[in-house]
């Protein structure tokens, strides 16, 4: 993937963009990042044109550390890779990014809408930034960049809860339960 570590991975359509998917909050605070942590890299993937996108870290000065892969095919590979993994989305239901980052012990840096404080409690399996404020995503990530330990905390007790709540089992037994349930409330 690349020769400079550590790795930041961030998942989204680029078509989707500024409002929804927020690539101008990560890339403003990756530009603070990459002061503290010159040889981090941060990696987008997804399909759509990142003319733009590096046209933004350009101007912030940072494009040197940041790669657009475009639509990957096995992006597992880059979760095995990150160190951490951003989803500062302004807006957008449950991240199948997220959940897949989790589910390989990434530490996660989420912002605060209602679809990641749905995966991600503050603190105990990743942490959660306010919607659109930069300077708190810039030091969440570097704080993870800064302390491997806690990465890897967090990391384990996201597997942990993916297993828990969205492992394909767990999600049967519940819609299984739920079946019950409401054939017995028609009786």
């Amino acid at each position: 993937l690349t020769e400079r570590k550590p790795i930041v991975l961030m998942v989204g359509n680029l078509t989707q963009g500024h409002y929804y998917k927020a690539f101008d909050v990560m890339l403003e605070a990756w530009s603070q990042i990459v002061q503290t942590y010159p040889h981090a890299t941060l990696v987008i993937a997804g399909a759509g044109d990142p003319t733009p996108w590096r046209n933004v870290a350009e101007k912030l000065g940072c494009s040197s550390s940041v790669q657009f892969l475009g639509r990957v095919a096995n992006v597992g590979a880059l979760y095995d890779e990150a160190q951490v993994f951003c989803l500062p989305s302004r807006e957008e239901g449950l991240s199948n990014a997220l959940l897949e980052a989790q589910s390989r012990g990434v530490a996660c840096v989420v912002s605060d809408i209602r679809a990641n404080l749905f995966v991600v409690q503050d603190g105990e399996n990743g942490l959660v930034v306010p919607v659109g404020d930069a300077p708190a995503l810039a030091t969440a990530v570097s704080g993870l960049l800064a302390d491997a330990t806690r990465r890897e905390q967090l990391g384990r007790m996201a597997v942990q809860h993916v297993e828990a709540k969205y492992e394909i089992g767990a999600v049967v037994s519940r819609l299984e339960e739920a079946y019950t349930a409401a054939r017995c409330d028609t009786r």
